[in-house]
């Protein structure tokens, strides 16, 4: 991301860099999406059925200062914390956020590398470049969410102005006219930190 900061102020071309959290993460997400999109990447056969093996009867315990609590039935998921679950959490979000913006004429570029979203666990980042970009990605990010019966945290859901002082302004007045959304929440500008 460094190195796209400082090619896209070089240009003189400001960023808004798009951060967006998703809440309850595996508690949440499906284990047939999931198994359906690692089928549609070519796991399938006995390695298919070991991963629905491994998170059918899913079953927590949970160690605290407290103690060790009961052992709970939470049935068919994603189990946080294996690998099975990683790997099966990880490609349904990337294949999903890929499906919506693999043709998106809204994404910006590193020399001719065409970048898309990032992903790592339950956070996106995503750079571009104007009011109305940032907003398209919103949406589409909103829509994957939805389709996977998935929700942002929108308290942490937030975006940076990166570039400079007198381009931010102008991109910071374009979305003081029209504000930014995620569904139907306002996003906060956070300030960048170095």
């Amino acid at each position: 991301m460094k190195s796209t900061f400082a090619l896209y102020s070089l240009m003189g071309i400001p960023l808004i860099l798009q951060l967006y959290d998703i809440s309850k993460f595996f508690d949440k997400e499906s284990l047939r999406d999931g198994l359906n999109s690692i089928y549609e990447s070519g796991v399938q056969g006995k390695m298919y059925k070991l991963f629905y093996l491994l998170n059918k009867d899913t079953k927590i315990q949970i160690q605290s200062a407290s103690g060790l609590s009961k052992l709970a039935y939470t049935g068919e998921n994603i189990t946080q914390g294996s690998v099975s679950g990683a790997l099966i959490s990880a490609n349904n979000l990337d294949r999903g956020i890929n499906s919506y913006f693999e043709t998106s004429q809204h994404e910006i570029s590193y020399s001719n590398m065409r970048l898309q979203p990032l992903l790592f666990q339950d956070d996106i980042a995503r750079l571009c470049t104007s009011r109305d970009d940032a907003q398209a990605g919103n949406m589409f990010i909103n829509d994957c969410l939805e389709s996977k019966l998935l929700d942002a945290n929108t308290d942490k859901t937030v975006y940076i102005l990166i570039g400079e002082k007198s381009s931010v302004e102008k991109v910071r007045q374009d979305i003081g006219e029209n504000p930014l959304t995620f569904g139907e929440t306002e996003l906060k500008e956070k300030e960048m930190y170095s």
